[in-house]
């Protein structure tokens, strides 16, 4: 309570904080004045208030998509290791006999410890991707999971975790109608079942094609052209996130080799874009599809429960897709920065809240089905 009495007085006071010194933003000083029930909770807020006026500056240099969220997370967890020569430089009130600590304090961002920070907590929601790709190269069809494609898409988007590929390529082994996801309403709804079932947030569908060129005069280089065709779908909600296609040609001596370096040359020219757009449509975090089995729509309504999630630490958007004729089960869109388990566990806390009990169904990391086993008090 205190800390958090501390932060208040110190956020209400940050109107009369001082930046100095000069250099480039990280290098110049940033001077503040906090308070605290105790000397070190004041330290604490002034480094705090340090690191929020200098985050701006970081972010607007950075090509990172910050949230209010991850912005608040930086300030809260602000420790000595982001701020450096740091000084009280006057205490303005001491306890006793003052009831706090004021003082007036200086410091300098660590632009490497805030940026290091920021994305080890964006990368903690970055989505799990599954990747379906058809391929043909000069008309010989790969073997499902085996494509060129699905190596050069992994190693061009390194950043992102993927589902596990032995258990994909034995799915889609069995399955292989899901390999024409990319051009067929069917087959990609089925794979959007997998890839929840393999806990992935994003599906990649992609069609490859490679065919062979005319042989350049004078040369024994064959050029390789590769046309390859991506759309990337958020698995929590079904919405198609972005849709691209590339065309990349590599001459080589062998055909192979010219092949794989343009299927990879087509990938790099849309990692730009792809990640741009994962970014922005998982800015506000993953998308998990909530259930709740064996409640009315008007008993949803009636105990407030689409208000009750939307105030789940770490819940920013909830949307309720309502039931079918009949049926006794609500479907709801939550985007947090949290995965499935976590989110059911903070459900769980709020159940009266709800003014609803409930038993897990299937929780997974973009998943929550639960079953109703009480309503009201």
């Amino acid at each position: 309570m205190r800390t958090i009495i501390s932060l208040l007085v110190c956020g209400a006071l940050c109107a009369s904080c001082v930046s100095g010194g000069s250099g480039s933003e990280q290098d110049a000083f940033i001077t503040v004045i906090a308070v605290g029930i105790t000397e070190q909770e004041a330290r604490n807020a002034a480094m705090q208030a340090i690191v929020e006026q200098g985050l701006g500056s970081i972010v607007q240099a950075s090509s990172m998509s910050v949230d209010a969220q991850a912005r608040q997370h930086i300030v809260s967890t602000a420790q000595e290791g982001y701020v450096s020569d740091f000084e009280v430089l006057d205490v303005l009130k001491r306890r006793p006999p003052d009831a706090y600590w004021q003082i007036r304090a200086r410091g300098r961002v660590s632009e490497v410890a805030v940026r290091g920070a920021l994305e080890t907590y964006l990368n903690r929601y970055r989505p799990r991707l599954m990747l379906v790709f058809a391929e043909s190269i000069e008309q010989t069809a790969a073997e499902p999971g085996r494509a060129v494609s699905d190596v050069a898409f992994v190693q061009t988007f390194s950043e992102f975790p993927y589902v596990d590929q032995d258990q994909l390529r034995t799915i889609l082994g069995r399955e292989r109608n899901l390999l024409s996801a990319h051009d067929n309403d069917q087959a990609l709804r089925r794979a959007l079942q997998v890839a929840a079932e393999l806990s992935a947030e994003v599906l990649v569908v992609g069609r490859t094609e490679v065919r062979r060129g005319t042989r350049i005069a004078n040369s024994n280089l064959t050029p390789m052209h590769a046309t390859v065709r991506v759309k990337l779908v958020n698995v929590g909600s079904g919405a198609i996130i972005s849709a691209s296609s590339t065309e990349a040609t590599q001459p080589h001596l062998d055909a192979a080799q010219g092949s794989q370096q343009a299927i990879r040359l087509a990938m790099d020219r849309m990692r730009s874009e792809l990640i741009a757009q994962v970014e922005r449509s998982f800015s506000r975090g993953n998308t998990i599809r909530v259930t709740f089995e064996n409640i009315s729509y008007d008993a949803f309504i009636d105990n407030e429960i689409e208000s009750a999630l939307s105030n789940l630490g770490g819940v920013n958007t909830v949307r309720v897709r309502g039931t079918s004729p009949g049926s006794t089960n609500i479907e709801v869109e939550v985007e947090a920065r949290l995965t499935g388990s976590e989110l059911y566990t903070r459900m769980r806390a709020a159940r009266d809240t709800m003014n609803i009990d409930f038993q897990a169904v299937n929780v997974r990391d973009n998943t929550v089905q639960v079953r109703v086993t009480r309503i009201g008090p």
